[in-house]
């Protein structure tokens, strides 16, 4: 049986979300997400499997509501990655039992930013200075699921990212917020929505039923 296996994906997203400050929302953005991605990948087991892979990735953020000050810009870059998963859980949605871990090293490099468009009140201004040096990220998430007794399971969450090394644009930053973990750079917390923190790291936990 062979264990390795090569894996060739493509990814978009386009999504529209606020930004907050100090929790009050300011301005509404879109941001238009492309993702090509190679890996090499190996199956250690039935349940887990480690590998390493690379990726071109090209964001853009457009204003869609114009508040007092709006950035239009953009970057695109490569990201190589050392990742492992591993998979016990009995279910893809609602599992009751089981063990998912979700681990990725990676460093982000040649970064090439758009120009910088700033639109404050009637003055306009293309600022082409943005310089992005490489950065390392690390993501971590761990959940575990116990069953009780009935239709009851006890619900153990972990998840955190931090980058190191990185003092540049918020562009690279960890989104926080919402519960389910489908955007670029995402860490879930339920309680805010999507977007609603920046950071370059975090820890989250949760306990539940």
């Amino acid at each position: 049986r062979d264990n390795y296996n090569l894996i060739l994906s493509g990814y978009y997203e386009t999504f529209k979300y606020p930004l907050y400050f100090d929790f009050e929302q300011k301005y509404v953005y879109q941001n238009n997400f492309l993702q090509l991605d190679l890996k090499v990948q190996h199956s250690i087991n039935r349940i887990s499997a480690i590998g390493l892979g690379t990726s071109y990735e090209s964001i853009r953020l457009i204003p869609k509501i114009f508040g007092t000050i709006s950035v239009e810009t953009g970057n695109n870059y490569f990201n190589s990655v050392l990742f492992y998963k591993d998979n016990t859980v009995d279910e893809k949605t609602f599992p009751t039992k089981g063990l998912k871990i979700e681990a990725e090293a990676g460093y982000i490099y040649n970064q090439n930013p758009d120009d910088l468009f700033i639109d404050a009140a009637e003055l306009t201004a293309t600022v082409d200075t943005l310089n992005f040096t490489g950065y390392s990220k690390i993501k971590l998430n761990i959940e575990n699921y116990a069953q009780l007794k009935g239709k009851f399971s006890f619900i153990q969450q972990f998840n955190g990212g931090i980058i190191i090394n990185e003092e540049e644009s918020f562009l690279n930053y960890f989104y926080v917020g919402g519960q389910t973990d489908f955007l670029r750079n995402q860490i879930t917390f339920a309680g805010l929505s999507e977007y609603e923190v920046y950071t370059n790291s975090v820890a989250a936990g949760l306990l539940g039923l």
